[in-house]
């Protein structure tokens, strides 16, 4: 998911914004595309871990978040990756 998102800032310039679902923002390039990958955005759990990732968009098109399920603690990830700047306020982004 983070190359996705930084693909998606490679061409674009910016990170998908928090007004927009995420995946819609990636999918319109194609680089960045979710399609086919077998990933989907949303709430990570034991079930879904595998396939389902979080992402917080942090401003307007400046960062994001990207939470995962950690198997080892069995809860979702305390330590997200991070693309672009994080600071400020993060939204978690609808699919």
């Amino acid at each position: 998911m983070a190359k996705k998102i930084e693909a998606y800032n490679a061409i674009k310039s910016e990170y998908p914004k928090v007004t927009t679902t995420v995946t819609t923002d990636l999918n319109t390039v194609a680089e960045a595309s979710l399609t086919g990958t077998g990933l989907a955005v949303g709430a990570p759990t034991a079930a879904n871990g595998k396939t389902t990732i979080r992402v917080d968009l942090c401003g307007t098109g400046a960062g994001a978040k990207i939470y995962f399920w950690d198997y080892t603690t069995n809860l979702i990830t305390t330590a997200p990756l991070n693309a672009g700047v994080v600071t400020g306020t993060c939204t978690q982004a609808t699919a």
